[in-house]
């Protein structure tokens, strides 16, 4: 815990307290980063002053190889780019590396492997065009000393002790690093989890908040508008105004309670009570309750059940208001007056299949993918004008889920397919034994 404060400490002295959390993220990782890759520099640095002859100045550039890597978050005091200080401790390390390579035997050796990690530690802090230009730096390299050795160009200066120090910091090195790099993963990825989590908890608190607070006024209101329709006294005209107005909170009711159902469903307020039941009979309660709206829409109705009853588990009232009632309702909005809509229950060993079809406007292809993702704004007007919320498919969804039990939507839209559109939802269920 006092490592953890200290390091937050000083990553508010590099770029102050009123940084980003991305920021603060960005420069304790290159913190450790640095901290954890100075032990290698460090090791190198003696390994090299100790035990290798010297090679055009090494012994003297060592030390400033590895001051200026372990010195460079200091850069962030003046500059606050946290791509300069990450390239000026890779910079650091990769001249080291280089100079360290062409003095102990050039491309042959097993020194220039630290060339590969330069990309990865890149993008720990840093975008993805300095992710590309580490892998340009670090092959560039490798040619380089592939250039040198054809012409002959490198030291043979290791010891026997010194060929030992550098395998021993090779391989500990890598496992060092490496563990370095998973440890900060997860803590990275799990303080963004957290950040998500809590950006989640906010907004669905803030949505049940408007939802609660809009509901009661709304419903004075409706009632308000509901006594004025039938006031003699008020004209046909303003009648017509008063019922459009009365659509419209109906339709902001059913967004209300599509929300609440949705976060119940997420939060698994709502659990389902599964039961066997006779899927046809709940089936035919649904089309009951929308029999005049078809005949409002002078729809052609019909429908085709096995004689004998299928029987599944489901939730009998989360199936019938939720997942019935919204696929007919989309059903009747979609298609157009004189239209057909089909209902088929197919029944075999194993499976119960109810298909939804309709000769409806169809679906459009750039939308299809996203229509129970309730985040995607995928809602489209009826054929008749009619409203929706957005929110029905992906209740839908989720509560076969729950079910587990299965949806499919087919579709063809009227612009590409102008005389054979429509949709076809097909519903699976395990059927009981």
């Amino acid at each position: 815990m006092q490592v953890r404060n200290r390091i937050k400490y000083l990553v508010y002295f590099l770029i102050g307290e009123d940084a980003s959390a991305e920021n603060f993220l960005k420069v304790r990782n290159q913190i450790y980063t640095v901290a954890f890759t100075a032990i290698l520099m460090w090791s190198y640095t003696f390994n090299t002053y100790f035990t290798i002859k010297d090679f055009y100045h090494l012994h003297i550039m060592c030390w400033i190889y590895s001051i200026v890597h372990l010195l460079s978050p200091l850069s962030l005091l003046f500059s606050k780019s946290i791509i300069l200080s990450t390239n000026i401790y890779l910079f650091a390390g990769f001249a080291f590396q280089f100079h360290y390579s062409v003095a102990t035997g050039g491309f042959y050796t097993t020194t220039p492997v630290w060339f590969s990690i330069l990309p990865l530690l890149a993008g720990i802090a840093t975008t993805t065009a300095n992710v590309v230009f580490w892998f340009i730096v670090s092959a560039a390299g490798y040619i380089c000393l592939l250039i040198f050795d054809m012409n002959g160009f490198f030291g043979d200066s290791y010891t026997p002790v010194g060929q030992l120090w550098g395998q021993i910091n090779i391989t500990f090195g890598y496992i060092i690093l490496n563990s370095m790099l998973i440890l900060g993963y997860r803590s990275f990825r799990d303080t963004q989890n957290r950040i998500i989590q809590e950006q989640r908890d906010n907004i669905r608190n803030l949505n049940r908040i408007i939802c609660h607070d809009i509901s009661n006024p709304l419903a004075v209101i409706k009632l308000s508008f509901t006594q004025l329709i039938h006031d003699d006294d008020i004209s046909q005209k303003n009648k017509k105004f008063i019922s459009v107005g009365l659509s419209a909170m109906e339709n902001i009711k059913n967004i209300i309670d599509h929300t609440r159902k949705l976060d119940a469903l997420e939060v698994g307020k709502v659990k389902l009570q599964l039961q066997k039941v006779n899927l046809i009979e709940v089936l035919q309660k649904s089309i009951n309750i929308f029999e005049h709206r078809f005949e409002d829409k002078e729809l052609q109705f019909s429908i085709s059940v096995p004689q004998e009853p299928c029987y599944c588990v489901v939730d009998q009232i989360s199936l019938q208001n939720q997942v019935f009632n919204n696929i007919l309702s989309n059903a009747i909005k979609f298609t157009s007056r004189g239209q057909k809509v089909d209902v088929q229950v197919k029944c075999d060993e194993n499976f119960i299949r109810v298909i939804f079809s309709d000769t409806g406007s169809g679906i459009r292809e750039d939308i299809i993918s996203d229509i129970y993702d309730h985040s995607e704004k995928t809602t489209m007007l009826g054929t008749d004008g009619e409203q929706g919320t957005g929110f029905g498919l992906p209740i839908v969804k989720s509560i076969m889920d729950k079910m587990d039990a299965s949806i499919e939507v087919i579709s063809r839209h009227e612009d590409k397919f102008p005389q054979s559109h429509g949709t076809s939802f097909i519903l699976s269920f395990k059927k009981a034994k």
